[in-house]
This record gives structure tokens, C-alpha cells and sequence, in this order.
């Protein structure tokens, strides 16, 4: 694979990381060259990011993306750009985290008056230019700015502004004294540029100047010039006009009757007193120096007439207003035309009648907002509602409502502001768009309750989901949802990603096929941050009811892929039984059994325990599909004696049960000596007593280059259990002994001890059954770092060993030829695989 030294990778948030630690796939690990717990830089300049940060390689993480903790992404927000991604590269040894600020969106104030009156061609040049002087200064000849405006103020120069070339290597010169500027006698001042030919060339923003000073002049001060005073003319009052424009009329007698007919819009002539005119003093004049006093004609008053108290009936005032509602709002197909009347002392509500509140389908108790249209103008309004006892044919409004809601009409038609549903039409398929959500709730599926009506499921219920293009489907249990939108589906992140969906699309069907429960799963296990896979399997070991509870949220269909993020594990259905064809369905109860194993390697030592009691002499085992192991062994190793004990087994022959033991061990010794990963192997031979293999030690390092260990290791096993017997089958002392070489094995590796699987094989019921039970309560069931399997041959107490396998992390195995023992033995030098108990702990 070849290297590089960047990456590009689209960042995610993980609330389970830290914010100095990133992770991502071993893939791009490897083409960074860099290994777990290197540093890395990560930036994005536009964005404004930058940081440096520790790696973890995670198995579970795709190649494409890089996962950071989720505060720090959620932080940078919009501001990150390359389409959501992130450079990652390796920290070079000294190297300092580069700080990156995002440029500011705005120009300066300063900037956009340089920019504002400077020609495009010369902000050019200033940009190129180096070093760009700080400030302002006066041309070459070192000219006095207060002595030049003194002289120009004399000779009396027109008003403009001075243009004074800049230089950007002259000494800066104070800005002059603004106290010592004068003021000529017709009081304009006389500004500097058209006398000064020289232009203004900028090369940097100019700072605003601070406010000057107040002016002083030392001119004498101009007498003050007396202004006549105004006096207002009196006007004859104004006559009073109708404040509605059409509405229908009011009655100033009686102000809360009604009018019956509408069409009569005038207003009966009323006579108002008017309020006497008052005349306003005016202010009198001020001198200026600059310029004589101006007289102005003040207003004249004018009286306003006060509208008569019959008007305004003794209600309470008006507490609220309509608040305004959009023009020309869409009219819906279904609403209802009423003629208008108005009345005071509503409060800002409209009066429908109980008939056509239920027409429009409005909450008596809390109704929405109705909206009312004029049926002229299209112009439309919108107020709180209430029933009152009315015909069928009128509304009644204020006349604050009809007048601030622009209404010319005496009908409107009106609907409710919230839109009518349409009926619930039933289908058995709906297109929907996903929503992703990581709310942690398994297999569950969120759609509103209009979608769960039309595809008549409830809570509970189970739906299908499917891309159409590609087939890939998913399944959930179904969740109501009134606040979601008609065309969305929310499905879980974990859900839709093992489906392998491709489109943001999906078809969804209620489902009518049965879902089968399930006896038993193989799981795949693997770390989804970080490598130590053993780790990983025995917390979930450690916990297998909660992996059941967690387990159970969920829809099991073949292909399926979780994580379970509290125990950092990443899973993959492998197999089930009864096994998933198709489209089927099944889900996981409390009781199904569950077998872990490792979707990656493990290194794990190993202590074979074998029977060599006399009834391991029966000569019952017999030899079927052995031919390819006899040949590995014979081709790894030239022993003489290994030669003739591999011709005792021929094809159809039985041999003794003891033989068979040894060729297993035998088998098993020379696995492990291929893998190559430096695993010990102990062979404890037991009947009346129990003797550990004396390999010069208590174990054979398969990873010893020693010239040849492994055939003296073979002449061991050959000698001591396939040419000895003993009479009795104590089990207690055996696996005393393994506890002592568990013990050795742990002091020899410490902190980075491996787990062990103990391997017993025997034909029989133990003479000593409760010793051995005890033995194995007090040493082996409840050691997470311990895997016992039990192989039994001939007449084995089958209950017993099944049970105590079981609850060791193992299984129980009764092999019916001398072939599938190999085959079996040949499988567990390879793979360490946990198996968990089917019921409730």
C-alpha cells in the first residue's frame, strides 16, 4: 500500500471521544504511516480549524470518514468548509500546531471609506505595495499645515477640500492646533483645495479623526437682529369625516345596536364644538457669527374637533388587536361567505354562530385563528374567534378589526388558519423521505400518525423499508410520531447503515410476514475503537444479560451489523439457527444462546487435559477423512517414532481411544507451532493421579527455535499417553494442576497475560464428582480469562460436562469418528470462540 502524507476525510462527532483524540480506520492508519496513539495535525484552513490530537484505529470506522469528539464538532458548526471534511496528516517531531483564524466576512469601516473613494486602479497598487506607512504625512517641502490654513483662510479661498500629496517615507506631522484657525467676518469658512494642486495619494486607511474642539471666533459679535413675532390666523374648524371607509354604519345613539342594512355606508351629519385658537409664542431670534438671523413664520394653530361621547358605548377597552396577517393569503377550495356587521366592545375577537364553527371544524373550547378575506379586493385579515348566537348568514367584528385589516367589502369569506386535513385515504405502500436520528432506540421507526392511519399500523407494529434501486431493505418497530412531517420516516442511524441503503428515499410497506424467534446467533465480535479484540469479548462475556436486553430492541434479518457502544463492541450476525433466507424476520429472546467470536485475531495459550484411564484402551474410534491430517504431521516431522505411530491409523480401521487423544494433541501442538505467535501449550496426562508433560518445563513454547522441539514434543505425547494407562478417573487433580500452570502462565506474561483454553477429553463419569465440582466453582467458572470445552468419547456423563462447559465460556463435544475429533481440535488451535448460555442468568 502506498503511502502518503495527508489525508482528506469527511469528520463526524463521537460523544464517546475525548477532544485530544481522533479515530480512524486502520486502512488510512496505515497510509499515514502511523500507528495507535501517534500524533496528528487536523486543520481546515478556510474553516478556521486546526488542532493537533492523539490517534485510535478503529476496525468499525469507514475509510472515508475520521470521527472526533462530538462537543468540539458540533463547535465548528458552519464555519467548516471542503464539503464538511478535515486534513489529517502525521505531527512532524517539533512541529507546532499552525493557528488558523478565519478572515472576517466584513470589511473595516476604514476599509470600505478607503475603498469608497479611491479609484479601483489605485487600491491596486497600495495592496502590492510592502510596507505600508501608518499615517499621513505632508509633501517634501515640510510645509507648516497651521501656517497654510491661516494664509488661505486670509486670502479668502472657496470652499473644497485640500488635496495635499502623501509621502510615505516623511515624518509624520501633527495635525494642527484647530483653535488657531479663524473665521472670516461673512462667517464661511474657506476650505483648501482648489488652491492646492498637488492630489491626495492614500497608501494606507486613514484613522477617523477625534471630534475638534469648539470654535472660537475673535471676530466681535454681531448685534442681534429683532424679529417680528407671528401671530396665528384662525382657521374655521374642520369638518368632521367618517373614520371606516365602507363599512356598514353605527349608530351614535345607540352604539351597540346593529344596523340591518349593510349597503347604507354614510354617517348622519354631527355637529362638534370646536377648541378656541391658541396662539404659541415664537422663540426669539439668537445672533450667529456666520450667519444673520432668519425670521420664520410660525404655524397658525388649528382647532380639531372632539367627537361626541355617544360614540363610545361603557364597555371595557379593548384589550387586544388582531395581530396582522399576510396579504393575499391562498383562499382554501373549502370556506364560507357572511356578510359583515360590526359591534363595539369585542376585544379585538370576531362572533360566529355554533353552525358554521362547526362547519369550519373549530375547537369550541380553544379555537385557532380565522382568517377572513374581502371579497372584492382579496385583501385578507385574521382574529381570535368566539360563538355568539348569530345567523347563520353574518359575522360581527369591531370596527377597529374591519378598519385595521383594510376591508372595503360588506362579505368576506373565512376559513380557519389551520388547514383542513384531508381524509385518510388507506394504502398499502408509501414513498418516504429518511430522517437519520441516533436516539439509541433499536430497531424503532418514527412516522406521523396520518402515515401510521394510512398504513393502518400502530405502536408496536413492525414496517418494512427498501430501497427500490438496489434492494437493500430494513425492518422496525414502529413509533407515532405526531409532529413529524407527512413525507418523513426517522429510522436509526445504526438500522439504516447495516442495510446498506443508498438513497435518502425509501418504499414503505407494513409487514405481514411472521417473525420467527430465534434458538441461537453466532456473533462476530470485534473493538470498535482501539485493537484489544480479547478485552472487548470479555466485557461482553461479563454481561450477557444486558447484551440480551440490548440485544432484544432489535429486528434481526441476514446481513445485519451493530454496535454496542457501551461495550465498545461492534457485532455482525454471522449466523442464526434457525437460519435467515430472504426477506425473514426473526427476533432474539432472553433465552437464545449466543457464541462470541473474534472478527480478528487472537492469541490465546492452551492446556490439554487427557484421560488415560483404562477405558481409554476400547479400540472404538474409528478412522474416517483422516488422511489430510496424517499427512501434515508426517510432512512437519521425520521422527521415527512419530512415523510409526501415525501408521497405526488407517482408513476404516478403529483404534484405541488413547491413540486417538494423542493424534489430537499431537494435532493440535503442530497448529499451534504454525501459527507462529509465541502461544504455550501444557498436555496433563490424568487417571489416578495427574502429571503435567515435562517439555524441560511445564508448557512447550510453540515460538522456541530450538532445533527439534517440536519432535521431542511429539515422542512426549506418543510415549505418555498413547504407551500408559492408568485405573481411575480422579478429574480433581488435573485440573488442580492446570490451575498451577494457569498461575505460571500469568506470572510469565503479567499485564499482557492471554487468555487459555483448557481442552479436556475423556470417556467417562469422574470418580471423584465432588471435587471436581468444586475445583472447578472455585477456580474456573467466573474466570473471564478462562475457556473450558469438554470433548467427550464413549459413555460421558453428558448433563454434567455439557453444564460445566457451558458455564466456563465453552461447549460440550462428542465427535463420531476419529475425523471430525481432528477436524475439531484442528479449529480450536485457531479460534477462541466464547459461547454464552441460552436463559436468564
Amino acid at each position: 500500500m502506498s503511502k502518503v502524507d495527508r489525508l482528506y476525510l469527511a469528520a463526524e462527532g463521537d460523544p464517546d471521544l475525548t477532544p485530544d483524540v481522533i479515530a480512524i480506520s486502520k486502512k488510512n492508519a496505515n497510509k499515514l504511516g502511523i500507528k495507535e496513539n501517534d500524533e496528528v495535525i487536523y486543520e481546515d484552513i478556510p474553516g478556521g480549524i486546526s488542532g493537533q490530537a492523539r490517534v485510535i484505529i478503529s476496525s468499525a470506522l469507514s475509510d472515508d470518514n475520521v470521527s472526533v469528539n462530538q462537543t468540539l464538532f458540533d463547535s465548528w458548526g458552519d464555519n467548516m468548509s471542503w464539503f464538511g471534511t478535515i486534513e489529517i496528516r502525521p505531527k512532524k517531531e517539533g512541529e507546532m500546531v499552525p493557528m488558523v483564524s478565519k478572515p472576517p466576512k466584513d470589511l473595516t469601516f476604514a476599509d470600505q471609506d478607503i475603498k469608497s473613494i479611491i479609484p479601483p486602479e489605485e487600491y491596486s497598487k497600495l495592496e502590492k505595495e510592502e510596507k505600508i506607512p501608518s499615517s499621513i504625512s505632508i509633501n517634501e517641502e515640510d510645509v507648516d499645515l497651521a501656517e497654510l490654513l491661516d494664509k488661505l483662510i486670509d486670502e479668502d479661498i472657496a470652499e473644497d477640500a485640500p488635496k495635499f500629496p502623501i509621502s510615505e517615507k516623511s515624518p509624520v506631522t501633527p495635525a494642527p492646533d484647530i483653535k488657531k484657525i479663524a473665521q472670516n467676518t461673512s462667517g464661511e469658512i474657506q476650505w483648501l483645495a482648489e488652491k492646492s494642486k498637488k492630489p491626495i495619494s492614500l497608501s494606507t486607511q486613514v484613522g477617523m479623526p477625534t471630534s475638534p474642539p469648539p470654535l472660537t471666533s475673535s471676530a466681535p459679535p454681531l448685534k442681534p437682529i429683532s424679529q417680528p413675532i407671528s401671530k396665528p390666523t384662525s382657521k374655521p374648524p374642520l369638518a368632521p369625516t367618517s373614520s371606516l371607509k365602507s363599512a356598514p354604519p353605527l349608530s351614535p345613539e345607540t352604539p351597540s345596536q346593529l344596523i340591518p342594512k349593510l349597503s347604507d355606508t354614510t354617517q348622519p351629519a354631527t355637529s362638534y364644538p370646536t377648541q378656541p385658537a391658541t396662539s404659541y409664542p415664537t422663540q426669539p431670534a439668537t445672533s450667529y457669527p456666520t450667519k444673520p438671523a432668519t425670521s420664520y413664520p410660525t404655524k397658525p394653530a388649528t382647532s380639531y374637533p372632539t367627537k361626541p361621547a355617544a360614540i363610545y358605548p361603557t364597555t371595557p377597552p379593548i384589550v387586544s388587536y388582531p395581530e396582522p396577517i399576510q396579504k393575499k393569503i391562498k383562499r382554501p377550495e373549502e370556506f364560507l361567505n357572511l356578510k359583515v356587521e360590526l359591534q363595539y366592545g369585542l376585544g379585538g375577537l370576531v362572533l360566529l354562530n355554533q353552525n358554521n364553527f362547526n362547519k369550519l371544524e373549530l375547537n369550541p373550547h380553544n379555537p385557532p385563528p380565522i382568517i377572513f378575506q374581502d371579497t372584492d379586493t382579496g385583501v385578507t385579515g385574521g382574529a381570535r374567534v368566539q360563538v355568539a348566537d348569530l345567523p347563520d348568514e353574518v359575522i360581527r367584528m369591531e370596527p377597529e378589526t374591519y378598519e385595521t385589516s383594510d376591508i372595503h367589502s360588506l362579505t368576506v369569506n373565512i376559513w380557519s388558519s389551520i388547514p383542513k386535513e384531508k381524509p385518510i385515504v388507506k394504502v398499502d405502500r408509501l414513498d418516504l423521505n429518511v430522517k437519520i436520528t441516533s436516539m439509541g432506540i433499536g430497531s424503532s421507526v418514527s412516522m406521523s400518525k396520518r402515515n401510521c392511519l394510512s398504513l393502518e399500523v400502530g405502536e408496536g407494529d413492525i414496517i418494512t423499508f427498501e430501497d427500490e434501486l438496489i434492494g437493500a431493505w430494513g425492518a422496525g418497530y414502529v413509533k407515532m410520531k405526531e409532529s413529524l412531517s407527512d413525507d418523513v420516516i426517522e429510522i436509526e442511524d445504526e438500522i439504516f447503515e447495516a442495510t446498506g441503503i443508498g438513497s435518502k428515499e425509501v418504499l414503505v410497506k407494513r409487514n405481514d410476514k411472521t417473525v420467527i424467534p430465534l434458538q441461537s446467533l453466532e456473533l462476530g465480535i470485534s473493538p470498535i475503537m482501539g485493537e484489544n479484540m480479547w478485552d472487548t469479548i470479555t466485557f461482553v462475556r461479563n454481561n450477557k444479560d444486558e447484551l440480551k436486553r440490548w440485544f432484544s430492541q432489535f429486528l434481526i434479518f441476514k446481513g445485519l451489523k451493530l454496535r454496542w457502544k457501551e461495550a465498545n463492541a461492534a457485532i455482525n450476525i454471522i449466523s442464526t439457527v434457525p437460519d435467515l433466507k430472504g426477506e425473514i424476520l426473526a427476533a432474539p429472546k432472553m433465552t437464545s444462546s449466543l457464541q462470541l467470536k473474534a472478527e480478528g485475531l487472537i492469541t490465546f495459550n492452551a492446556i490439554l487435559i487427557i484421560d488415560i484411564s483404562a477405558s481409554m484402551l476400547a479400540p472404538d474410534m474409528m478412522c474416517e477423512n483422516i488422511a489430510p491430517a496424517v499427512e501434515g504431521i508426517r510432512a512437519s516431522m521425520e521422527n521415527e517414532e512419530v512415523k510409526n505411530f501415525l501408521a497405526r491409523f488407517k482408513e476404516g480401521v478403529n483404534v484405541p481411544r488413547r491413540l486417538g487423544a494423542a493424534f489430537a494433541a499431537l494435532l493440535f501442538l503442530a497448529e499451534k507451532v504454525g501459527r507462529g505467535f509465541g502461544e504455550k501449550v501444557s498436555i496433563i496426562r490424568f487417571a489416578d493421579q495427574a502429571e503435567a508433560l515435562d517439555f524441560d518445563g511445564p508448557y512447550f513454547d510453540s515460538a522456541s527455535g530450538k532445533h527439534g522441539i517440536l519432535e521431542q514434543a511429539a515422542n512426549q505425547i506418543v510415549e505418555k499417553i498413547g504407551n500408559y494407562k492408568g485405573l481411575a478417573t480422579n478429574m480433581a487433580p488435573a485440573f488442580l494442576e492446570a490451575k498451577k500452570i494457569l498461575d505460571t502462565y500469568n506470572q510469565i506474561e503479567g499485564d499482557d497475560s492471554k487468555p487459555c483454553m483448557v481442552v479436556l477429553l475423556t470417556d467417562g463419569n469422574p470418580t471423584d464428582q465432588d471435587q471436581f465440582i468444586q475445583t472447578i466453582n472455585s477456580y474456573f467458572i467466573g474466570n473471564s480469562n478462562v475457556v473450558l470445552y469438554i470433548v467427550g468419547i464413549g459413555n460421558t456423563n453428558v448433563n454434567l460436562m455439557t453444564d460445566i462447559a457451558v458455564r466456563c465460556g465453552g461447549e460440550f463435544f462428542q465427535p463420531d469418528n476419529m475425523g471430525e475429533l481432528l477436524i475439531w481440535y484442528s479449529k480450536r488451535a485457531r479460534d477462541l470462540i466464547v459461547k454464552l448460555k441460552g436463559g436468564r442468568a
